[in-house]
Formats: structure tokens, sequence, C-alpha cells
């Protein structure tokens, strides 16, 4: 997967770590080996682990739940994709240098006295593909790198209508994804607004957490999913988090290379604290659901106007308005109504 040879160890931060420090001299192995793995190949397989880590079932497990975090694609470690990240911005802006001194020594040579004297036909031929390579490097280059943004935004965009899909009593009333929008919006981040979205009089406005909402789950063609991320970073209090670590750089395309990179610190960030929402999120609903269903076969008379309030909930919910998650919810807030003696 990754084209970087290496990866740096940062011994006093690995060492000093509390979960290392809690496992066997077997465990340490096999976790070095995970992260080896996962930096040439990408994200580790379930079935894989313990192949990888050379360590029986369960303590391979036991490996990938304490120091990993699942994704739809496997398992992945924050801090070392972080530093992929990195790397991966640092090798870019290398190359580009490296291409921007290549053409003006060309163009310096080109135009120097020297160069302006007749020159032999051989040194005719040798003139140009110099910089036509370096052009078409460029335009590969720039090429792939659209190609993936679009891509991640792709993936970014299905996963996001999921998580939002699955939650569907936020959009029915209870506002649980809009107030991560809003902590988003008004929370702490950093300050380059190409990055976190555009900020009037101190703060981003409010009706970009309702744009968020309606473009993501109608499937907006301007819609940014990898933009939504970075609102969901802000319910991660990292305050090891640098928010400066890319100074202006002095070409677009090396400084455009900075932002990406810190947008994918932000996607793993984030990710990892929606993670951790959703499993919250799932166990409040289980148990919500449960009282409801529980509530309801205790007062038989009341299921004909809780039976009402859903059909109403439902016929006014638009696309998720029929999923299973969204009738469940309904059935909750109709139940809730009903024991507070409130309107439907």
């Amino acid at each position: 997967m990754s084209e970087l040879q290496w990866f740096p160890l940062y011994v006093d931060r690995f060492m000093g770590s509390r979960k290392v420090q809690r496992m066997t001299a077997d465990m340490v192995g096999g976790y070095l080996l995970l992260l080896v793995d996962e930096w040439r190949n990408g994200p580790i397989p379930t079935s894989d682990a313990a192949r990888i880590s050379r360590l029986p079932d369960a303590v391979a497990m036991r490996l990938l739940s304490d120091c990993f975090t699942e994704t739809t694609e496997g398992w992945v470690n924050d801090a070392l994709e972080e530093v992929r990240a990195e790397q991966e911005s640092r090798a870019e802006q290398r190359r580009h240098a490296g291409e921007v001194g290549a053409r003006s020594r060309w163009e310096s040579k080109k135009n120097s006295k020297r160069m302006r004297t007749p020159l032999r036909p051989h040194s005719d031929r040798n003139a140009e593909p110099i910089a036509y390579r370096v052009e078409e490097s460029k335009s590969r280059r720039e090429e792939s790198n659209k190609a993936h943004t679009l891509r991640a935004d792709a993936r970014a965009h299905e996963g996001l209508v999921g998580w939002l899909g699955a939650r569907a009593d936020c959009l029915a009333g209870l506002d649980y994804v809009t107030q991560l929008a809003l902590w988003g919006l008004y929370g702490p981040s950093g300050t380059d607004e190409r990055v976190w979205g555009p900020v009037q009089n101190g703060e981003r406005p409010k009706h970009l957490a309702t744009a968020v909402l309606r473009w993501s789950s109608e499937g907006h063609p301007a819609f940014r999913a990898r933009l939504f991320r970075a609102i969901l970073a802000a319910v991660i209090h990292d305050g090891d988090a640098p928010q400066d670590s890319y100074r202006p750089a002095q070409s677009a395309a090396a400084e455009q290379a900075g932002i990406e990179a810190q947008r994918e610190r932000v996607r793993i960030r984030s990710d990892k604290a929606a993670t951790e929402a959703e499993v919250e999120f799932a166990g409040r609903h289980r148990r919500e659901l449960l009282d409801a269903k529980t509530w309801l076969e205790g007062h038989p008379d009341a299921r004909e106007r809780v039976e009402g309030r859903v059909t109403a909930a439902v016929a006014n919910g638009g696309k998720l308005a029929k999923t299973e998650a969204y009738i469940e919810a309904a059935l909750v807030q109709a139940v809730r109504a009903e024991r507070n003696g409130g309107p439907g």
C-alpha cells in the first residue's frame, strides 16, 4: 500500500505507553509485526491478525481491540496513520520542490548566453524531454490525486449517509447528530478555513449545521463528506493534536498537500470519536426501546394513541421513514410523549 519504506518509532512514546507496559514480550513483538504489516499493506483483516502477529487468536484479538480501531476495510492504528499522512505530505513537498528546482535549472540554462549559441543536433534532441517529463509527471500525479480525492469523498459520503440513517431518531427529533455538528461549528479548531470552513464574526454560522445534515441525507452534489468529518473531530479533546504543523508553503501543490494531510489527520481522529459515539448511542437506543415496549405492554389502553403518533411520524419522515431504525425511534418518542402527556 505505502511507497514509504520506513516509519519512525518514537522510543520514549512507545515504551512509555501504558498499553505497551502491560504487554508481555510476545505481545510487544506481535504488536510491532501488526504495525509493520499495516504500514506495508493497509488495514489488517481480522482473519489475518493471528498469522501476522504469530500469536494465538485470543491474544491477537486482544491486541487489535486494545491498540487498533476497526473500520469497514479492517483494523488500523490511529497514531500510525497520522505518521503516514505526515510522511506522505513531506515526501510530496520534497518531490514538488525537486521538480521546481529542475525546471528552474533548465530554464536558467536555456536562457543563458551559452545556450543561445548554436547547439549540436543531439543537444537539441535532449532539450525538450527534460521539461516534458516534468510536465508529464506533474499531470499524472495531479490526475491521480484528483481521482484519489473523489474516491475518498465517495467512500466518506456513503459511510456518513449510513451513519445518519442508523440514527433516524436524530432526524425525527432527538438532535444528537445536530449537537455533534454544532459542537464542531462552535468548538475549538484549526485556523485554516479551507480545512475547517469559513468563520464569520468569530464563529461558524448555524445554517451550516442544517445544510450538512440535509445534504448528507440527500446526497447533494455539493456536499464534501470529508469536511463533515472535521465537524465531528471537535468532540475529541485531543490537547496534543498540533494545530499549526503545516506552515504556508511556497508552492500551491505543496500547500495543497499540507491541507490534505491535515484533513487526513482529522479523519483519523474523528473516525475514532464517531466509533465511540456509535457504541454509546446504540446502547442508549436499545435501553430506550426496551423501556418503551415494556411500558406499552403495561398500558394497553395507550396503544392506539401511540400507534397513531408513530403513523404520523412515518408519514412526515421522508426518505428514512420506512427504515426499522426510524420506526423504532418514532415509537420511543411516541411513548415518551404519551407518558409525559405531551402533544404528538
